[in-house]
């Protein structure tokens, strides 16, 4: 409905040669897709910022960080999977996205020898995945957002189903007061049952 064009352009990571690709191209926003692309975004000047729609760049370079992540939450006092030093632990890579870089650790050496400046070692989290897509207005303000189970995933999710769980909205509501986002964004969580309490956890 809102697009007309489709364009094929250099990955960012050749960034004179993304910039001056996109500057060939009359579009009236780009909404970026890419890590990456909001990582530029955030710390760089182009020519064409005015017309990008992204966040700030305390929220993209904070969300795009797996270890700032982690110590935000902890920060604002955000539900997140603990730091271990000890296996059985899942383990991030600390710039990553989807699944990739993102794997179980279950023998001790092996957890060890990863680096903690580039690894984000947490707590095995056991219950419901959910991804939740959310809605920011243009002031960084909460619209709505919609939790997705996780069905199937191969790096992102792939089969979901709708579950408009209020815990989980409420969590996420929470998440983008201190953190605040302009447009969509995602978040993934898990869900699990700890004694008699429910417990919504970032990981």
């Amino acid at each position: 409905y809102f697009c007309d064009e489709f364009h094929v352009v250099p990955f960012v990571s050749d960034v004179e040669k993304y910039i001056r690709a996109m500057e060939q191209i009359e579009f009236d926003v780009f909404v970026p897709w890419l890590d990456e692309e909001h990582i530029l975004f955030a710390t760089n000047d182009v020519p064409f910022k005015d017309r990008v729609l992204t966040s700030a760049p305390a929220s993209i370079l904070i969300s795009t960080d797996k270890i700032q992540t982690y110590n935000f939450c902890k920060e604002h006092n955000i539900e997140i999977a603990e730091k271990v030093q000890a296996a059985p632990a899942f383990v991030r890579k600390r710039f990553s996205r989807g699944s990739k870089f993102a794997f179980v650790v279950k023998d001790q050496q092996s957890l060890d020898e990863l680096d903690d400046r580039e690894y984000l070692k947490q707590r095995m989290l056991s219950g419901q995945e959910y991804t939740v897509d959310i809605l920011c207005d243009m002031n960084g303000e909460f619209v709505y957002a919609v939790p997705r189970k996780r069905i199937e995933a191969i790096n992102v999710s792939t089969t979901s189903q709708i579950d408009m769980d209020d815990d989980i909205i409420n969590y996420c509501r929470n998440v983008v007061e201190f953190l605040p986002f302009k447009g969509c964004i995602n978040i993934q969580v898990f869900k699990n049952d700890e004694g008699d309490r429910k417990s919504t956890r970032l990981n």
